[in-house]
């Protein structure tokens, strides 16, 4: 999966994301951002478990579809 957009675009939708992840999540998952890549359109999802954030981006240039897992810090990757 590989696609390409605004990285202003992207950063400033990833820190409102943020905004709801937990500091001290019991779950490590919920430390990361959900990527789905459908339709030339990028859905990122940020949870803590009780809230749910979600936002839409459409791409400039998408090579497939798919769905990953980015950390929200680079240092919660194990």
């Amino acid at each position: 999966m590989r696609f390409t957009l605004s990285s202003t675009a992207l950063s400033n939708r990833l820190q409102t994301l943020a905004r709801v992840i937990n500091s001290k999540n019991s779950l490590p998952i919920l430390d990361s951002f959900l990527f789905n890549v459908s339709n030339n359109q990028l859905h990122i999802t940020a949870s803590d478990s009780e809230n749910v954030m979600q936002s839409v981006l459409t791409l400039d240039q998408c090579d497939g579809d798919g769905t990953s897992l980015y950390p929200v810090k680079p240092s919660s990757m194990h």
